[in-house]
């Protein structure tokens, strides 16, 4: 058999007996779901996608040209910035100042055309 030292045995006895009738179970009740979660509505989900992903924007000007150059450049840059960094950046996102949230990304391209239109106050 197990030796229990002198003065450990008395110690024992009371843990074992003390914890013996302070157990009790629980019950637990769950409610059925009743509805589907709300859908999220469109500025939620910008804001869902934008969050959880870091990704770098460049302003839509319009010119399709100048929106594709943008966004291969940030592309080409995101790739360079994967391979030599701890970062994991997503495709990079067209925005529009003034209808988009811009807080979501870290690093934003504007690229100015000529005959741009005028920056609104918002």
């Amino acid at each position: 058999l197990l030796r229990v030292p002198r003065l450990a045995a008395p110690l024992l006895a009371l843990v074992l007996a003390g914890g013996a009738g302070t157990a009790t179970a629980q019950e637990i009740t769950v409610a059925p779901r009743t509805a589907a979660p709300a859908p999220l509505s469109g500025t939620d989900a910008y804001a869902l996608e934008n969050s959880t992903q870091t990704r770098l924007a460049y302003v839509l000007t319009g010119d399709a040209e100048t929106d594709r150059v943008s966004r291969l450049g940030l592309t080409g840059l995101s790739l360079i910035v994967r391979r030599r960094t701890a970062a994991e950046l997503s495709d990079p996102q067209g925005v529009d100042p003034d209808r988009d949230d811009l807080s979501f990304f870290p690093l934003m391209y504007w690229p100015v055309t000529a005959g741009a239109a005028d920056m609104t106050e918002t």
